[in-house]
């Protein structure tokens, strides 16, 4: 989710989340996260799949949390994303034998989306 929220608006979600679980409470968390630290996103993600949206680096979350959290545990699931996107993109191909090409724009797009997204794990820049 936090690729969705954009790094200006961590503090308040961390500090939202904080003020709404029980004082012995604990946030479970899953994201995708990015080796280096960006302010904003990639062009083509942010106006075909994620308006907005912009993947956080470690480094931005801790500091984002360190007022607030202590971070517990952390676990990359990096490459079983990887065969996550691979298998959607066997399905799509699937699907497009199947069917007409109503949306070729369309098919080509996600197509392209889960095909970049599996390279980004793949060589570790996405995690």
């Amino acid at each position: 989710m936090l690729e969705h929220v954009g790094p200006a608006n961590y503090d308040t979600l961390f500090e939202k989340v904080d003020e709404l679980l029980a004082p012995d409470g604990l946030m479970l968390h899953h994201t995708i996260g990015g080796r280096h630290t960006k302010k904003i996103g990639d062009p083509w993600f942010d106006r075909y799949i994620f308006p907005g949206g912009v993947i956080p680096s470690l480094p931005q979350l801790a500091g984002a949390s360190e007022n607030t959290w202590v971070i517990e545990d952390l676990h990359n699931f990096g490459p079983d994303d990887d065969r996550t996107l691979m298998a959607g993109h066997d399905r799509i191909e699937d699907a497009c034998r199947l069917q007409p090409a109503d949306d070729e724009h369309l098919r080509r797009t996600w197509r392209y989306y889960l095909m970049a997204s599996s390279a980004g794990f793949r060589t570790r820049s996405l995690q």
